[in-house]
């Protein structure tokens, strides 16, 4: 359940900051981010 509440915390994080800094560069981070959750079994 530890590991859900933490990847709540980096999407909320993650959109925090796109609204924040609006860069091209976040797109990358989310995508590998999504990667990286995908991988790894929840």
């Amino acid at each position: 359940m530890s590991r859900m509440l933490l990847m709540a915390l980096t999407v909320l994080a993650i959109l925090a900051a796109r609204c924040v800094l609006k860069l091209p560069l976040l797109p990358y981070r989310a995508a590998r981010f999504l990667l990286r959750g995908l991988s790894v079994p929840a």
